[in-house]
């Protein structure tokens, strides 16, 4: 079987913010969900504190 993969970074969005924005990070995983995509790897980069600044999410399907 042969895989494609598509890899998201999510961002914090606002520079008052402690963290990323989990609502925008389920919807964007609900909908590559929806187009096939099976979430493999995520991983977050903290700052100062712990707070979560970005993080990298990979996907994997099969391709035709």
């Amino acid at each position: 079987m042969k895989w494609e993969y598509k890899t998201v970074r999510f961002q914090k969005q606002n520079q008052w913010k402690f963290s990323l924005d989990r609502k925008l990070i389920e919807e964007k995983m609900t909908q590559l969900g929806a187009e096939g995509w099976e979430l493999v790897s995520f991983v977050t980069q903290n700052a100062l504190l712990g707070h979560e600044i970005t993080a990298l999410a990979v996907f994997k399907r099969a391709s035709n």
